[in-house]
């Protein structure tokens, strides 16, 4: 609704010849994000209620010891971009190198829509063993899937294509750039097991994992871009450490996820026991 809000406010600045196009390109925008939010709204009175025991409502407390892990781990996530393009402009030729880590992050990450989604889709079901699992495999399959997509840039001719016709790079950005798609592509795949395991742990209230793993992360690339950055000055080198960024962050939380209270341990909770109890 806010995009058709959009395509429909188009035509009529042409009936508002004396408005500066960049206000009114910016008024629309705004007017069309007011009617998705209100129509987001509409639909969420409308939607049913269930009613919670007096005894498992979140205090303050415990939804900020929910959050603000959450918060942690998504200032690590910009931060970790803004670490690597400070290493790469330290570099003998800083504009072919952050101009092929750019390009290529935003060739690979193109595809990454599907995998964000992935995390509301596992959050929304029950987690019990099977639902888990048949969860995780169907994680696995979409991360797969946009991991091959962005290789077929990286491995065809598709991507010369691409680079030299669309966006009109050659030379040694574009070599640089596509060598870097190829080790990024494998993120996509990587990417979707995270999600699977920040689902896991957010629905058992365990995002304190979640952060840690985003700073353990962050002090990998921090390590990794001092160690080699100076051996293998150019992008393909933060395209690997980014990668294994990833990874690292994959294997605390999947740790996480196997462990006690994750995806092997069937035991119940003591809330839940006592909510049963009651009924």
């Amino acid at each position: 609704a806010g995009f058709a809000t959009c395509l429909l406010g188009v035509p009529f600045a042409r009936l508002l010849p004396d408005v500066p196009g960049e206000v009114y390109g910016s008024a629309l925008l705004v007017i069309s994000t007011v009617v998705d939010a209100a129509l987001l709204q509409l639909v969420a009175w409308r939607t049913p209620r269930t009613t919670v025991d007096d005894e498992r409502r979140p205090t303050y407390r415990a939804i900020l010891r929910y959050f603000l892990p959450l918060v942690l781990t998504a200032w690590v996530m910009a931060a970790s971009r803004t670490l690597i393009d400070g290493a790469l402009a330290r570099t003998p030729d800083p504009a072919v190198a952050l101009a092929a880590f750019s390009v290529a992050v935003s060739l690979v990450f193109a595809f990454e829509s599907p995998v964000v989604a992935l995390r509301s889709v596992v959050l929304t079901y029950e987690h019990a063993s099977a639902n888990l699992r048949r969860l995780r495999i169907f994680c696995v399959a979409v991360g797969a899937s946009m991991s091959g997509i962005a290789g077929l840039m990286g491995f065809t001719p598709l991507g010369n294509l691409v680079l030299a016709d669309a966006i009109g790079v050659g030379g040694p950005l574009a070599v640089q750039t596509l060598d870097s798609v190829r080790i990024m592509s494998v993120s996509l795949i990587i990417l979707s097991w995270r999600q699977f395991n920040y689902a896991v742990l957010m629905k058992s209230d365990r995002t304190s994992v979640i952060a840690g793993s985003a700073v353990a992360r962050m002090a990998l690339l921090g390590v990794l871009l001092v160690a080699g950055l100076s051996v293998w000055p150019d992008a393909r080198y933060a395209a690997v450490v980014y990668t294994l960024g990833f990874l690292l962050e994959t294997l605390i939380t999947g740790r996480a996820v196997q462990g006690p209270g994750g995806l092997h341990d069937a035991s119940p909770r003591p809330e839940d026991v006592q909510s049963q109890g009651t009924r």
